[in-house]
This record gives C-alpha cells, structure tokens and sequence, in this order.
C-alpha cells in the first residue's frame, strides 16, 4: 500500500466536503432527524441566525480535513469504484465514528436514538465521500478516477 499525500485531487476533496456539509444540512432540519435529535439531546435546534459564523467555519475545515483523509486512505488502497469507495467509508465509519461514538451512549448516558441519529449522519455523509473520491476523469480516457490511477496495486 502506497500513501500518497499530495497526489490527492484538491478539487474532488472539496466536492465531498460540500457534499457531506449538504447532507448533514438535510439530516438535520427539523423534517428529518431534527426534531428526534432535539428531543433526544435536550437542546433546542438553533433559528435562523442563532449559529455563531465560527462554528459554520469550523465545519467546512473539519469536512476539509476527513474528505482528505479519507481520500489519501481511498487511493492508498486503491479504491477505483464509487461501489470501493462507499466500502472503505462504511468500514471506516463501522470502526471509528460508530464504536467511538458510542460512548456516548456507554458513559454519558445518552440515548441510543441521539447516538444513532448522530452516526447515520457520519454513516451516510461519510460514505458519499470516498464514493465521490473515486468518481472523476473518465478511466477510458487514461485520466486519474477523482484521486488515484483507478488501478488496484499489487502487495510486494
């Protein structure tokens, strides 16, 4: 396996990051899981103008930061499908978003419904992202598919 830190397409990272922000969006609006995530963690969902600009800065930056690292982790397995892709998001999100978050459940006493609202969030935005890293340039063409070559390397 062959880490590549800088062979990451930029533009295919941002794309995932906007569209896991999008979908978090969705995910939340009183609509969907809102209104259940707000009765389940006790806090009211903020209006309009309620969210302080840093915390939507925060978010873009830390949907930067996991779309590129889940991107440098897609191409160093060689992941050259968005079907590659949406598995190594599932596996990634199955061994470190759902069994860490979980203590929230474990030692805060949380209910499992605002855990679970909470992680089919990272579920379902997280795997966009690595399906999204795969899709790109056209492999008939010889382009890169969103980040890497698009072909599997081989264990020496």
């Amino acid at each position: 396996m062959e880490l590549s830190y800088t062979g990451v397409s930029g533009v295919a990272v941002i794309v995932a990051a906007v569209a896991f922000i999008v979908i978090a969006f969705i995910w939340y609006l009183p609509q969907v899981f809102g209104t259940r995530w707000s009765e389940a963690s006790g806090r009211p969902l903020p209006q309009a103008g309620q969210v302080p600009p840093m915390t939507y800065v925060a978010a873009t930056v830390v949907s930067l930061i996991g779309a590129y690292v889940l991107a440098v982790i897609v191409d160093g397995l060689g992941a050259a499908t968005p079907v590659d892709g949406a598995i190594v998001g599932f596996l990634a999100w199955l061994g470190f978003i759902a069994t860490t978050s979980y203590g929230s459940v474990l030692w805060e006493g949380r209910p499992t419904t605002y855990w679970g609202i909470n992680a089919g969030s990272a579920l379902v935005g997280g795997s966009s992202i690595p399906r999204r890293l795969c899709r790109g340039r056209s492999a008939r063409r010889g382009g890169r598919v969103g980040l890497g070559s698009g072909k599997r390397r081989r264990r020496q």
